[in-house]
Order: C-alpha cells, then sequence, then structure tokens
C-alpha cells in the first residue's frame, strides 16, 4: 500500500499537476495505492513481482494460490473497524459531539465494540494516535 503513495509521488511529479500527493483531492490520495495493491494480487502481478533472491525463480503456483487464498483472512473484521473509525469520526464530528474527555471515552468504549465486534481494552484511548481526525482527512 505504502510503495503505491511512492509510486504516485513519483508518476505524478511536475509543475501544475494537481494530482501530486499533498496536491491531489483529498478523496483521491488513496486510490493509487489501493489500484496498486489490487494489481499486485493477481497472479501475474505476484508473478512479475516475486522472485527467489539467488535462482531467480519465480512463486511456485501452489504458493501464490495460498498467498490469493489467504488474502481475504479478516476482511470482515477490517470493514468493521473501518466502519467503527468512520462512525465515531461522525459522532465527533456531528450536531452533539462528547464534551469532556470522559464523554468521549465513553463514546469509544461504546461504539468500538458495537459496531467492530472487539472490546476496547480497559483505559486504551485510541484518539489520541487517531491523526486523520484533525488533518482535514475526516469523514465529516
Amino acid at each position: 500500500h505504502e510503495f503505491g503513495h511512492i509510486m504516485h509521488g513519483l508518476c505524478a511529479a511536475g509543475d501544475g499537476n494537481s494530482t501530486t500527493l499533498a496536491k491531489c483531492p483529498r478523496d483521491f490520495v488513496e486510490a493509487p495505492s489501493q489500484m496498486l495493491e489490487n494489481w499486485c494480487w493477481t497472479v501475474e502481478g505476484l508473478k512479475r513481482l516475486s522472485k527467489h533472491h539467488e535462482t531467480g525463480a519465480t512463486l511456485p503456483r501452489d504458493l501464490l494460490d495460498k498467498m490469493l487464498d489467504a488474502k481475504n483472512v479478516n476482511v470482515g473484521l477490517n470493514m468493521a473497524r473501518q466502519i467503527y473509525l468512520s462512525t465515531l469520526d461522525l459522532e465527533i464530528h456531528g450536531t452533539n459531539p462528547p464534551t469532556t474527555a470522559e464523554g468521549l471515552q465513553a463514546l469509544v468504549d461504546r461504539l468500538r465494540p458495537e459496531i467492530s465486534v472487539i472490546e476496547n481494552p480497559e483505559g486504551a484511548n485510541m484518539l489520541r494516535s487517531f491523526g486523520h481526525l484533525m488533518n482535514q482527512y475526516s469523514a465529516a
């Protein structure tokens, strides 16, 4: 995924290019990375990207198939996490946000297990590291 950001930066370089990383619209910034991710998860893409460091042989087809079969493990949990983060963002930036640190913690403690099916560890406050909330990259 992060390699996609590097490729975006390299391929979109140039004066006046409105799609270069920081200049691109906020809802587009992840598109090149996600497109590259999808391309990488094809048999042809994996064959081109993978070589044995000594022999140069590509990955055997049975290993490629196992990798592709395992690719979507936990996709449901990851999607539930994104829905949780988006809902949390909308609640914080909505019409009736919590007004205290305790209220924010209560919101996190309530929403996380309700949406992502994973309990919030006691005293864990992920808001301290959720940078997207305050950098113009919000769901609101």
